[in-house]
């Protein structure tokens, strides 16, 4: 996975909580569909999160795992559809902290 940086989130019309913003665009995992989402905090807010048990867990798992147990909290978070990630080895788990930065920075280019 390359990021460039080029692109950023667009912040959705839609009436969402005080606070809070999300939406969905098209990223081409799919071939037309919207396949990416995004749910975003202006403040960090409290997380938690319930994992599958099997013993394959994709690296976005394991990522989001030691995002939230590190301090139980998240500012934003991002979807894909579309694409298996799982059984990726290192590979996936360096494309799941790009996807986990290239988020951060775009949504810090919105404010």
């Amino acid at each position: 996975m390359q990021v460039t940086g080029e692109s950023s989130i667009k912040v959705s019309t839609f009436q969402w909580p005080a606070g809070f913003y999300a939406d969905a665009g098209h990223a081409g995992l799919k071939e037309t569909a919207d396949d990416l989402g995004w749910l975003v905090s202006k403040v960090p807010a409290a997380a938690a999160g319930v994992y599958t048990t099997n013993q394959f867990q994709a690296a976005p798992t394991t990522l989001t795992k030691q995002t939230i147990n590190s301090d139980h909290q998240l500012q934003a978070m991002v979807m894909n559809s579309g694409n298996a990630n799982s059984c990726t080895g290192v590979q996936g788990t360096h494309d799941a902290m790009a996807m986990q930065q290239a988020a951060a920075i775009s949504w810090e280019s919105t404010r």
